[in-house]
């Protein structure tokens, strides 16, 4: 049973709803996802971040903060996975970003992950949202 009152969640779940309208990782897997391997892995990569964004939102309501009180090595676990996730989507950017300067006057196209099944999508977008230093 919930010993807080119900107003004492509303500018958790306000800060929330402001963290998930920010573009992040899980946005920038989607729309890889979308333009390399099509439409329906961009909808399979869409339903992974909606369930990953949901189980989120139930541990922090559930008390995440308890796991992370039993096990406070947890939380320096996901934000070092996070930090490295963060590091390898800088410099994939800055080597495509250097490559396309080598190219100049050729127009710079997006580059999506390739091949990838609905099922690949869904668990990459879950493993990206697992390790989202945003959600974290």
């Amino acid at each position: 049973m919930l010993s807080l009152p119900l107003a004492a969640f509303v500018p958790v779940w306000a800060f929330l709803a402001v963290n998930i309208a920010t573009p992040g990782p899980n946005v920038l897997n989607t729309i890889a996802a979308a333009i390399g391997s099509g439409r329906r892995a961009g909808l399979g990569s869409s339903l992974g971040v909606g369930l990953g964004i949901g189980l989120w939102c139930i541990g922090m309501t559930a008390g995440m903060g308890a796991l992370f009180a039993l096990w406070p090595g947890l939380r320096t676990v996901l934000t070092v996975v996070a930090a490295a996730l963060l590091l390898r989507f800088a410099f994939r950017a800055a080597a495509q970003a250097r490559a396309g300067w080598h190219r100049r006057g050729e127009p710079a196209l997006p580059h999506g992950r390739q091949g990838q099944t609905v099922r690949a999508a869904f668990l990459r977008s879950l493993a990206v949202n697992a390790t989202n230093p945003k959600a974290l």
